[in-house]
């Protein structure tokens, strides 16, 4: 539905899906982490070399890209395989903790470069409050 209404910014709109993404992590591990053993992560993959602008003109990307390392969001590409690497990780390694969900802001559920990193995660992102309300 949002996506009818708004237009499609080549670089906005994953971040928008990003934390919408990590509010479903909460509200999934919520729900089935203490029925089923079943916990779930929010990946950061950085900057993967994609095709997903492939319908983008090459002078919004480059624009985009201007705006986002004037900002300091200066990420370099990784391969498929490095981008990869922290959603294998998270769904094969039994050794990561189980999320923190002893407050109102969930930790533990954000990875990134193959580590949780709560500090790169918006805290309203990981509001109990707003996971249960999706």
């Amino acid at each position: 539905m949002v996506r009818k209404v708004l237009r499609w910014f080549p670089v906005i709109w994953p971040v928008q899906d990003g934390q919408h993404a990590i509010l479903d992590v909460t509200s999934l591990t919520q729900t089935l982490e203490a029925k089923y053993g079943i916990r779930s992560y929010a990946i950061h993959p950085s900057a993967v070399t994609t095709n997903i602008n492939r319908h983008a003109k090459s002078e919004e990307i480059k624009k985009a890209l201007k705006r986002l390392k004037k900002l300091g969001f200066e990420t370099p590409a990784k391969t498929l395989d490095q981008g990869a690497d922290s959603s294998v990780i998270s769904a094969v390694d039994p050794e990561l903790p189980s999320m923190d969900l002893s407050s109102l802001e969930s930790k533990g559920l954000y990875m990134v470069d193959c580590e949780l990193d709560d500090e790169q995660c918006a805290g309203f992102a990981r509001n109990l409050e707003y996971a249960d309300k999706i």
